[in-house]
Order: C-alpha cells, then structure tokens, then sequence
C-alpha cells in the first residue's frame, strides 16, 4: 500500500502540481536523457564509418557528416539544459551565441539530408551514370548548399537582433530574432516537404524500372536491386527524422492556442514534442541497427571491443556477400 500511495503522488505532484518552472527542468531533464543516448549512436556511425571502407561511399559519408552535426546539436542543448539546472537567468543574446549556433548546424544537417535524397533519385534514376560520380562529391554539394542557407540567414539575424532580454526557455527558436523566426520555419519545412516529395519520385522511378523492360539488362536490374536495398534504411532513417520534425512543429502552434500554462494536458503535450525534437537528432543509430545488417554487425563489434583504442583500428574486411554496394542495405 505504501509505494502505490507514493507513486499515486508521484504522478499527482508531476501532473497537477509542477510549477512552470520545474515544468521547465523537468522537460530538460528528459531532453538530457534522450540526448545521451543520441550522443552515443550518433559517436558509433562516426566511428563505424572510419573503420569500415564499405560505410565509406557516398550515402555513407552523409550519414556519418548527419551523425556529427546531430551530435554538435545536442551538446549545443546540453549547455543550456545544464544551465536551467544551475537557475542560471538566460538572456537573448547569450542564448543566440549557442542556439543559435545550434539552428545553423541544424540548416546543414537538413541540407545534408535534402542530398541524401536526391542523391538516392540519382542512384535510381541513371544507375550507370551514379556510379561514375566520385564520392566525394554529394558531401561537398551539401556543405555548399548548407553554407549558402545557413550564412546569409544568420548574418540577417544578428543585422535583426533585438535588445537584450530575458527568454523563459532557451532553443533553437526563441534564440532567433522574432522577426526571423518565422522564416526559419518556413525554410525547414520547405527542406523537408521536398526531401519527401524526393523519396516519392525515387520510389516511383525505381517501381516503374523494376516493372519495365530495362530489367532486361542484367547490370542494370542489380544496380537497382543494390539501390532498393540502400533506399530501405536511409528512407526510414530520413522519414523519422521529418516526422518528428513536423510532430514537434504541430505541437507547438497548439500550445500557443492554449492559455494555461500549468494545466497537465500542456504538460503532456510540451513532454511529447521536446521528446520529439531530442529524437529526431537522436535515432539514426538505433534506425541503423535494426533495419542494416551490416551496420548492426559493426555497432555489435564496436560494444564486444575490451579496450577503447581497439575501434579505430580500421578494417577492409568484407561483411557480407554484398559489401560492395551502397551502405543501409537490409
């Protein structure tokens, strides 16, 4: 009778009777947890890609740049969870130093991600033509392009920045000027529509190939066959990532329809979207290490391993039959 009374008032006291302000540490406190664990899978993808060759190809490169600047995000979000624990008073322009930092690693990460994208459209469309493209290449692209969004639109925000001031909660959003913030809502939700829109056509190109007479050619057809496989992983991987992008930003236009800040439906709702947000830079190594087989067997190599330098001894060893072919393959 005694622990079910005290759980009872466990969850009456977090749901009925938490202040906004423990409201807040607690919301950080679970972004914190979930931020470990995404700092630890986002670590083993850069690793595993600097062991293993096979992970070195163009798809792969991607997913382990996504990996370091999904990384640089969450330490960005550590100092300020750590911060709301110290009670530390977070002024605008303090805050922008490091989220704001933060929102244009995130602009590169996207735009890593929108190249992911066109290059699996690519793979699918001219097989024979992808494969001549260096791997070098898609990355270079996306930092390119990540840099030409990223500059210009930080640049305006601190030519916009307004005068210093106290914010209730420091992120991504409330570092940016107010003027700007809607803006950059608009650029990643731009950026995402057209990611999805991209693994459509992809999907479409690669159903209609598998369904015309061009299987005919045997090159072709396992060109193809290799590319459907790498798809499955990145897809899931990419639409995880827009899904709770999309979650979080529906979240949030509700919560400013509500006026009670402290009523426990507003709590629930704020937990589900700051989980929402920690996870969408968080689970690509877990989305790797159920749907990969080769990336499953490196992750496993890397937790067997006794002594920490033993996981940058890099390797060649072929682990599979299809080693060769573009990482995320089932």
């Amino acid at each position: 009778m005694g622990s079910g009374s005290n759980a009872a008032n466990f969850w009456y006291f977090l749901f009925f009777e938490i202040s906004e302000y423990d409201d807040v540490r607690s919301h950080r406190l679970i972004m914190g947890v979930i931020s470990v664990f995404g700092i630890y899978g986002n670590l083993n993808i850069i690793i595993a890609t600097v062991r293993k060759r096979a992970f070195r190809n163009k798809s792969g490169l991607i997913i382990c740049t996504v990996a370091l600047y999904d990384n640089v995000s969450l330490l960005c979000s550590f100092s300020i969870i750590i911060r709301t624990f110290r009670g530390v008073v977070i002024m605008q322009h303090e805050c922008f130093k490091t989220m704001g930092f933060c929102f244009a690693v995130q602009l590169l990460s996207i735009c890593a991600l929108l190249t992911l994208a066109l290059d699996r459209l690519i793979a699918v469309s001219f097989p024979c033509w992808y494969t001549t493209i260096r791997g070098w290449v898609p990355l270079f692209f996306a930092t390119v392009l990540g840099a030409a969004i990223s500059i210009p639109f930080m640049t305006l925000s601190i030519v916009n920045m307004e005068p210093d001031h106290t914010i209730p909660v420091c992120s991504e959003g409330t570092a940016l000027p107010r003027s700007l913030q809607r803006y950059g809502n608009i650029i990643f939700f731009t950026i995402n529509i057209s990611i999805i829109a991209i693994y459509f056509i992809a999907y479409l190109i690669l159903f209609w190939r598998r369904a015309s007479r061009s299987m005919a050619d045997h090159v072709v057809s396992a060109s193809l066959r290799i590319h459907e496989r790498a798809m499955k992983s990145i897809a899931v991987f990419v639409f995880v990532f827009c899904f709770s992008w999309f979650l979080s930003q529906l979240l949030a236009s509700q919560l400013r329809m509500v006026e009670s800040g402290t009523s426990p439906v507003v709590f629930v709702l704020k937990l589900v979207m700051i989980c929402s947000i920690s996870f969408s830079y968080s689970h690509c190594y877990y989305v790797y290490f159920w749907t990969s087989r080769d990336y499953r067997a490196a992750f496993l190599e890397q937790l067997r391993c006794a002594s920490g330098l033993k996981i940058f001894v890099t390797s060649n060893i072929v682990m599979s039959s299809r080693a060769n072919a573009p990482v995320g393959h089932s």
